[in-house]
């Protein structure tokens, strides 16, 4: 309830509404208030669906905020992208689908990748690197105009920013279980997915409002060239604005993801494989 009331809060400060509107702002103060509250129990209870001991170390808490960002930039552009492709250029739903088909050769092949520096290279520089490539592929994508094409306007970041991808997820998925007791690697695993979904929730609400308010402002500075009417051009153009406004604040929170792997992931490459020849081999079938 807590995670459905802020997002709720978030989408509400799109216009009509705003941040200042008292239905947006008790929304988000009850979400912030529902939150605490389950930290609050989770912290006391013997059987906590996420024990604060898996929280605790600091290497496996920045991962986890990583992910949170990471994972908010990632579904906000899969959802302007998609709009923009249909919307903008005019691909049915199918096409579009296809036109995101290398997004996912880039990622596979860029996964194997990462999972070959993993054991040559510590987790924070390919992370962090990545994390960065994904950045600038999402700045390319704030650059696209009405008057942009899939090749090589979106193609070209798309490919970047699925490249940059693999190379995060790979040392991630690692590093948020190095060092775990068995008994909680199931729940070390669980945590970081859960913090890439709610990253995704709050992300989209949050840049969907950020989107919105460019649309709003640019459809009302441009009408009046229309006699008031907001043609379609008009609509395309207003909401490529948007979009691009909240590809820039996405590149900037994955940006602030790869600092934050950079200066505070400290394991090693030899951390994991030492981590990894530590735990038993399960030989049930």
């Amino acid at each position: 309830m807590g995670l459905v009331s802020l997002v709720y809060g978030l989408t509400h400060a799109a216009p009509p509404g705003s941040w200042g509107d008292p239905v947006t702002v008790a929304f988000l103060g009850a979400g912030v208030a529902l939150l605490a509250v389950f930290l609050v129990f989770e912290a006391r209870s013997t059987h906590a669906l996420m024990p604060f001991r898996v929280l605790a170390n600091r290497n496996r808490a920045t991962t986890y905020i990583a992910m949170l960002a990471i994972g908010a930039a990632l579904f906000s552009m899969f959802y302007f992208l998609g709009q923009y492709i249909q919307v903008v250029l005019g691909y049915s739903a199918i096409v579009t689908g296809v036109a995101f088909l290398p997004f996912s050769f880039g990622i596979v092949g860029s996964a194997q990748l990462g999972s070959y520096l993993v054991a040559r290279v510590d987790p924070r520089w390919i992370a962090g690197s990545g994390a960065l490539l994904t950045a600038f592929g999402m700045f390319l994508l704030s650059r696209v105009s009405v008057g942009s094409h899939y090749f090589p306007d979106l193609i070209v970041p798309m490919l970047v920013i699925s490249i940059g991808m693999g190379l995060v997820f790979v040392p991630l998925t690692l590093t948020a279980v190095v060092g775990v007791p068995k008994e909680d690697t199931g729940v070390a695993s669980a945590v970081l997915n859960t913090m890439q979904q709610i990253g995704g929730a709050i992300g989209l609400a949050t840049l969907s409002t950020v989107a919105v308010n460019g649309q709003t402002a640019y459809i009302t500075e441009h009408a009046p060239q229309t006699g008031g009417q907001v043609t379609q051009a008009l609509y395309n153009a207003s909401f490529t604005h948007g979009a691009t406004q909240a590809m820039v604040v996405s590149a900037a929170i994955v940006a602030a993801g790869a600092l934050l792997i950079y200066g505070l992931l400290t394991i090693s490459h030899t951390d994991l494989a030492n981590d990894s020849a530590s735990r038993p081999v399960d030989a049930t079938v």
